[in-house]
């Protein structure tokens, strides 16, 4: 048996076969009905804020781009909320999208001709609008004083000790070579 969920499930056997697109789609899904539901479907979620817009929150006009900024803004509080709670944010949108359009994670693209209906492609997440807004995001933090490094291993003084512990045990840590 194989654990899922905190659940025991069967395993499958060994004939059965196994669509990588179905388990990558399900585990999407799935994160995204989870890890972030409080930014799609909950208090001041995505699909909350877009009824109060009276669009489709998964829309994907020309202006949808412009709609994912739009929300990023309100719920980052105008930028003054940490930066990675926006790029939590826009992975549940982006999570959101792929989940109800099909759209995939491409980057987005608006293609417009005379004569012919607007088309878009891709994520709207994954467009420049975006990334200017993250941009600015990022910029309005740092002139506030409250820039946050851009990785962080929580683990680190953890990870240091054990080493230490493990292979330089009763020898004083600035005599070691690294």
């Amino acid at each position: 048996e194989a654990v899922r969920g905190g659940r025991a499930t069967k395993r499958r056997s060994i004939t059965d076969k196994i669509s990588s697109a179905d388990v990558i789609n399900f585990t999407e899904a799935h994160a995204t009905q989870t890890a972030y539901a409080r930014f799609t479907s909950g208090k001041y979620g995505w699909l909350e804020w877009t009824a109060a817009q009276g669009v489709d929150s998964s829309g994907l006009d020309d202006c949808a781009a412009e709609r994912v900024v739009k929300y990023y803004t309100y719920r980052t509080n105008e930028f003054s909320l940490v930066f990675s709670t926006g790029g939590q944010i826009l992975s549940a949108i982006a999570q959101h999208y792929k989940a109800s359009t099909r759209c995939g994670g491409g980057d987005w693209s608006v293609i417009r001709q005379q004569g012919i209906q607007t088309s878009t492609s891709g994520n709207s997440v994954h467009s420049s609008e975006v990334k200017n807004a993250k941009g600015s995001h990022k910029s309005a933090l740092a002139r506030a004083g409250n820039a946050e490094r851009d990785s962080v291993d929580v683990f680190e003084p953890v990870h240091l000790r054990t080493f230490f512990s493990k292979y330089l045990s009763g020898r004083c840590l600035h005599e070691c070579n690294p």
